[in-house]
């Protein structure tokens, strides 16, 4: 497989790894909310639209919408409407697409990168207790049945690199993903995300500050005796979120039912209210008895 040299192009020539690996995040996660779509969606789509038109992206359809002649503006909104359903049809099916194309390409590039430096893979690897690994489905000749493909390779690949040898963190995937609140679900990504950054080499994935410093000092994994450590370095990140991306609370906020109100006056309530209250209680109920 071709492979270019590191730093090469100029857009990455002063970009340390954490700070990439931040942006690949942050690329996979808009991906996966373009395919997820959520029901305000629809709404955005068609302020986007709006948007457009009124910056002179569609002038013309601008003008059939408002025109005195009744067909003429018949036909315009059914034009409009039809944009607007196939935006919100294509695009989920783009994203996911392309979501699984990333997914394939990554697994592929470590697959190449164990034969390569199967030394440094094998050292990766122990420190994880889930790998990615690309399988398919084929119909063997003459039986109508799929039957998986690559399994005999998988077997060997990951038990060549030695997965799980020395993981002192497991992400508790193992089942597979399944239905649950969103509150649930943000504190277990919440929790994976410090476990995926907590045995990561100074600077690697995140700047060497004093919070990082104190997340690798955590005892692992979490349990009932340490959750409240683990909860104070959880509340930093959170709270730096919610200024820097308060976006990614609109659907915990929308669960939740919080809105500026005589019952909630201030965006400091709210804000309790999601991280304090409902996120707190739902991470310390994925702390582990202590056995």
């Amino acid at each position: 497989m071709h492979c270019k040299m590191a730093r090469w192009a100029e857009e990455y020539r002063d970009l340390e790894v954490y700070q990439i690996v931040t942006r690949i995040e942050h690329d996979i996660e808009e991906l996966f909310a373009h395919a997820h779509q959520l029901k305000p969606y629809e709404q955005f789509m068609r302020k986007t639209i709006i948007k457009g038109i009124a910056d002179g992206a569609g002038e013309d359809l601008l003008r059939r919408l408002t025109s005195h002649y009744a067909p003429v503006r018949d036909d315009a909104w059914k034009e409009y409407g039809e944009h607007i359903k196939g935006m919100l049809e294509d695009e989920p099916k783009h994203a996911a697409g392309g979501l699984a194309f990333v997914g394939k390409q990554v697994a592929l590039l470590l697959e190449n990168l164990y034969v390569k430096r199967q030394k440094l893979m094998i050292q990766v690897a122990a420190e994880c207790d889930l790998w990615p690994v690309n399988l398919g489905l084929e119909t063997r000749q003459g039986v109508q049945q799929w039957a998986l493909t690559r399994k005999n390779f998988a077997d060997r690949y990951i038990k060549g690199l030695k997965l799980n040898r020395a993981c002192r963190s497991p992400t508790g995937h193992a089942g597979g993903a399944a239905p649950m609140s969103p509150i649930t679900l943000a504190a277990e990504s919440l929790y994976c995300k410090l476990l995926l950054l907590q045995p990561t080499n100074p600077g690697a994935f995140v700047k060497n500050t004093q919070w990082a410093r104190r997340l690798r000092a955590l005892p692992s994994p979490m349990t009932n005796k340490n959750a409240n450590k683990w909860w104070k370095i959880a509340k930093i990140y959170l709270e730096e979120r919610w200024e820097t991306a308060r976006e990614e609370f609109a659907r915990l906020e929308r669960y939740l039912r919080l809105e500026l109100s005589s019952k909630y006056p201030y965006e400091s309530r709210i804000k309790s209210r999601v991280i304090d209250d409902a996120l707190k209680k739902a991470f310390h109920a994925l702390a582990k008895a202590e056995l």
